[in-house]
């Protein structure tokens, strides 16, 4: 079995870990050389995708298909729209947005608009956000580097964004769960487009790992379902991770952690910040 290995005292993670445990909650960070990749995304002819979050919905809500507003032969693919946001940059501000991951609604660096649902072999496109902001990699905050892989597009005119609501989450989604209030083995549940509504616990606070493409993805929750049973798979990239009704992180990757599939969220505290959008 593999050593776990203690990070310094003077690392940004271990001054946060010492700051959590005053609080009295249980914490601990260790080193890990897994490899965190993006969850792939899953085509919409997949026999395993719930349909009805493949539907056009109006007004959007979080849990149901998204993608880049591209040619079907470049992104035949859907990931998981998170939530509706309202933008908070001087350029967009006070617009409704609808917010997932980088690479859900991001192609290259023409893209500017996404769709509901994401594109298929159909005739029928059909568009839902404009001015899109996309950013994937490390920021600053809270004095530490945090990665986030985000994006938030504007509601273009003849679509509407309800706040709030997540598919197949009982209730309002209201508030966020800041990174400092988070401990270890609390019970999360997020719903994606790939594997509905499923529940976990919080396996780990910092963890720190390098993406596929080799960048260091630092101060990640790394999270695992319950009972064995995967959190996330393919499509599910871009859902919102609650505590309660509370949002607490953006999923966006995954990879093996000894027996357990280990999923990747962002703080959204920094994916608030990186995308200057405004959950409340």
């Amino acid at each position: 079995m593999k050593e776990k290995k203690k990070l310094p005292a003077d690392d940004p993670a271990m001054l946060l870990l010492g700051e959590i445990q005053n609080r009295g909650i249980a914490t601990d960070v260790i080193e890990s050389n897994n490899v965190l990749a993006d969850i792939p995304l899953i085509r919409l002819d997949d026999p395993s995708l719930d349909q009805s979050r493949t539907d056009v919905f109006n007004p959007m809500v979080g849990g149901i298909s998204c993608g880049p507003g591209v040619s079907v032969l470049y992104a035949p693919w859907a990931g998981t729209l998170g939530i509706a946001a309202t933008r908070t940059n001087f350029d967009n501000f006070g617009e409704p947005g609808i917010m997932s991951n980088q690479h859900v609604m991001y192609y290259d660096p023409e893209t500017t608009t996404v769709y509901q649902p994401a594109r298929k072999d159909s005739v029928w496109n059909y568009q839902a956000g404009d001015k899109l902001k996309a950013f994937k990699g490390n920021v600053l905050f809270g004095g530490v580097q945090i990665y986030v892989d985000c994006a938030v597009a504007s509601v273009i005119a003849d679509r509407s964004s309800a706040r709030w609501s997540v598919f197949g989450i009982d209730g309002l989604v209201m508030g966020i769960v800041e990174r400092s209030n988070v401990g270890l083995g609390n019970p999360v549940i997020k719903s994606g487009i790939a594997t509905g509504v499923t529940n976990g616990k919080v396996k780990y606070l910092s963890y720190e790992a390098p993406d596929s493409g080799g960048v260091i993805a630092y101060n990640q929750f790394g999270i695992v379902g319950d009972d064995g049973v995967k959190f996330a798979d393919g499509g599910d990239s871009g859902s919102v991770v609650l505590i309660g009704s509370k949002i607490m992180g953006l999923l966006w990757g995954g990879g093996p952690d000894n027996t357990d599939y280990l999923v990747a969220a962002s703080p959204i505290e920094a994916v608030i910040q990186t995308l200057n959008v405004n959950l409340a």
